[in-house]
């Protein structure tokens, strides 16, 4: 390379740092009021030399060879040369740490070195003329500087220290996006950002105290409500507890005498008679295939709780306690048990699942099965009903307990000898029923309970004598008269609304107002009764539950044409859909499968023998 060329790109170079330095906004060295300060405070800063000499010459006898004059001069020419090194500063390359630290060793004085550390003093010093036009830094910007570099404890400022700045300096102004902004003012936005977070934290430490106050506050508070309000309940309970126990004295002692002035026990009878013979069919509607269990219910549950207390006192007999419903699945218990829970009393009956009672925990079973027993449910007012009449009926109502899957906890007590922890918690749980249903100590008000199981052999003996669950009904497969009865009352609406086809059926014109007002063709009563017989013929073997599910099953058979053709009115039911529903059911029912396989070999080795 000619030394000519070598000259262009040297001149290049220049031009392009000096942009660079233009660019950034940094004042030049050919600004005439920069100029001026900057000799201003290089010759301020030699004052110092001489204010005090006479002090220092006294205090130190090495000066005494040094004039005052030599000493100004010295200061002079220190400052000229410092001042020679500021007019380099546009050769300084910002981006790199080395260079702008080889500057500031410069101005203080210090070889240009990378080994060289400077004073603390010194360092700040040149960073001030460098990059504040030599004013002094605010004391806390100074202090970040200090920090920035290492220095909080006045060390001495080497070139790794410098570097780490210079990093976070120009990432800073990248990323703000003022290119090579000055550090001085990558300072102050430090410290403005240090003074904010300490603003912020203040403000939060304030707000996490006013929060944890208010809390405080809260749980007191909260506190407080709840003891008044457990007070409240505490004197609203006892108040409870006197009133009943007063009433019970007051019934007790003025019965008779009650009894007397309306004229004995008929007409008391007929002031407050708890259940209406006549009311006996709203009960069993919809219940079909029973007519024995409902009349031996009728006859000797009914009928007594239709008859006043004084009247069974004068007779010298009492109501039974108990009805035990038994047999095999499907055939109607529980939907006997909720229509007689809803038919027996006013008083809202309790329903609870046997596997229900049973708890891990000692005592738990015993306390729970105690509880549905001497906590009844409040008899609900009626309208018009007089105050004396309504405290008559929370005394008299009955207080009917429906025991679902009773074998779960009546099972036959063990012999003391045998078993585990579980059939210790068994028996205690029957012993406690025993107790109970009828023990020394008398129940709040007249309870009855109903009693579910479709094993009455497991139930221990002592639950099923008399005067416990007296009345034992036990709810069979229906015979050819109950599938009928059933049959017809799932197949009654669907024929009422016209959505019963069978084949050589006389219809009978009716309205449907849920398909439009169309008139629909319904089945005449003698053809509806003769397909209801030999239909319930086919269902040999049948349940209650299973005569439903054929119902179910046809239905949605019909429904699978009707979506099918997208008819919704055109709907109907066959004769077809039920045979084929009979089917259905027995294929699914794992009983009636068995049944029906047994049936056929039967039949197969009835021809083979013939």
């Amino acid at each position: 390379m000619s030394v000519d060329t070598r000259g262009r790109e040297q001149e290049q170079q220049t031009s392009r740092r000096r942009g660079r330095g233009a660019s950034s906004g940094r004042r030049t060295t050919g600004c005439p009021s920069w100029t001026m300060r900057t000799k201003w405070a290089l010759v301020l800063m030699a004052t110092p030399v001489t204010i005090g000499w006479q002090v220092r010459h006294a205090a130190c006898p090495a000066l005494v060879s040094v004039s005052p004059p030599r000493l100004r001069l010295a200061a002079a020419s220190s400052a000229e040369a410092a001042w020679t090194t500021l007019n380099e500063r546009d050769d300084v390359d910002l981006e790199s740490p080395r260079s702008t630290y080889n500057f500031l060793c410069a101005l203080a004085g210090e070889p240009a070195e990378s080994s060289t550390a400077l004073d603390i003093d010194d360092f700040v010093h040149s960073f001030q003329l460098l990059f504040n036009d030599g004013i002094p830094l605010d004391p806390d910007v100074l202090e970040e500087l200090k920090s920035a570099v290492g220095s909080e404890d006045d060390d001495d400022v080497q070139l790794g220290d410098w570097a780490r700045f210079h990093k976070r300096w120009l990432t800073s102004t990248v990323a703000s996006g003022r290119l090579f902004s000055t550090a001085v003012a990558h300072l102050e936005s430090v410290v403005a950002l240090r003074r904010s977070a300490a603003a912020l934290e203040a403000l939060e430490a304030k707000r996490a105290g006013q929060q944890e106050e208010l809390e405080k506050q809260y749980k007191e508070q909260l506190e407080t409500f709840k003891l008044e309000l457990q007070k409240e309940y505490q004197e609203k309970l006892q108040k409870q507890q006197n009133s009943r126990m007063s009433l019970l004295a007051d019934a007790k002692t003025t019965k008779e005498a009650n009894l007397a002035a309306q004229g004995g026990a008929v007409q008391a009878a007929a002031a407050h008679r708890t259940l209406d013979p006549h009311a006996w069919r709203a009960v069993i509607d919809g219940v079909g295939g029973l007519d024995g269990p409902l009349e031996q219910i009728r006859r000797r549950v009914y009928v007594p709780l239709c008859a006043p207390p004084t009247l069974l006192e004068e007779l010298g007999a009492e109501r039974v306690k108990g009805l035990l419903l038994y047999g095999p699945p499907g055939c109607g218990k529980s939907l006997l048990a909720s229509r007689l829970a809803a038919g027996l009393s006013r008083r809202p009956p309790t329903l609870v699942c046997g596997p229900e009672i049973m708890d891990k925990y000692v005592g738990n079973s015993e306390a729970q099965l105690r509880n549905l027993f001497t906590d009844p449910p409040r008899v609900p007012a009626r309208m018009g009903d007089a105050e004396d009449v309504m405290m008559f009926s929370e005394l008299n109502e009955l207080h009917v307990i429906v025991l679902d899957e009773f074998d779960a906890i009546a099972r036959r007590r063990t012999d003391g000898k045998s078993g585990g922890d579980d059939s210790a918690t068994r028996d205690s749980v029957v012993n406690q029923l025993l107790a109970l249903m009828d023990g020394v100590a008398a129940l709040p008000v007249p309870t009855f309970v109903i009693a579910l199981t479709n094993h009455r052999e497991l139930i221990d003996s002592a639950v099923l004598r008399p005067g416990r669950l007296e009345v034992h009904v036990e709810c069979g497969k229906p015979d050819a008269v109950g599938r009928a009865a059933i049959l017809k009352i799932h197949a009654d609406k669907m024929r009422a609304s016209g959505r019963l086809t069978l084949p050589g059926a006389a219809g009978v014109a009716r309205k449907n107002e849920s398909s439009g007002g169309s008139s629909m063709g319904v089945v005449d009563d003698q053809t509806y009764d003769t397909w209801i017989d030999e239909l319930a013929g086919k269902c040999e073997g049948f349940s209650g539950a299973a005569l439903a599910a054929i119902t179910r099953a046809a239905v949605s058979r019909a429904l699978d044409r009707s979506v099918s053709e997208n008819d919704a009115l055109g709907c109907r039911v066959t004769d077809g859909d039920f045979s084929a529903a009979i089917e259905d059911v027995r294929r699914s029912n794992f009983e009636l499968e068995t049944m029906e396989t047994a049936a056929a070999r039967a039949r197969f080795e009835g021809a083979g023998t013939r």
